[in-house]
């Protein structure tokens, strides 16, 4: 809960730290051990993420999240898109209406050129959203770019900079909006 409330607050090496003390306590614990791979993906690190998710995977093999998390962490890197796209399919397959893994699966679409499908699943991830969610926005406003809707897209670059908490996602968005010449 720690590690996780730290990654909420751009605290994201103190979680490091507060799920690698709990993991000595509870090393079996899936929730820690996401958290602590949270915190490294809060850093960009998904070399790290794959490492600490991927065990979970053999012991969890049906968990949705499971695998988004290490079907996301291959897209985020831009590897092993087919192995990626089997793990998502597979967790959209048991959570359909799950805007995390629909905008992971449509983030896989824009990586591998498909903007079509990468913009269908996008538009449905922020419908079924509950709470505004950055990072989802600006990988729907990174498609709107590319497909040259650059009011729309900054529509959603505004979005997801009014919602950023992480000071790397800010300084990302703030580049994007001053780029565009995106205006409030």
């Amino acid at each position: 809960l720690v590690s996780a409330s730290a990654e909420n607050l751009d605290m994201c090496k103190e979680g490091i730290k507060f799920a690698k003390k709990g993991l000595k306590f509870f090393p079996d614990d899936v929730d820690i051990t996401l958290s602590l791979a949270s915190n490294y993906a809060c850093l960009n690190d998904y070399k790290t993420v794959i490492k600490i998710v991927k065990p979970l995977l053999k012991k969890y093999p049906e968990d949705p999240y499971i695998l988004n998390f290490l079907g996301y962490s291959y897209v985020e890197l831009n590897i092993k898109l087919e192995k990626a796209e089997e793990l998502l399919k597979k967790a959209l397959k048991k959570k359909p209406q799950d805007p995390y893994i629909l905008d992971s699966i449509g983030w896989l679409y824009y990586k591998k050129g498909d903007l079509k499908k990468a913009l269908f699943y996008l538009k449905k991830a922020i419908k079924n959203l509950q709470e505004p969610e950055p990072t989802i926005f600006e990988h729907y406003a990174e498609i709107l770019e590319k497909l040259g809707e650059i009011k729309k897209a900054c529509i959603y670059y505004l979005k997801a900079l009014n919602n950023a908490v992480h000071k790397r996602e800010i300084h990302t968005l703030e580049q994007r909006v001053k780029n565009l010449k995106c205006k409030d």
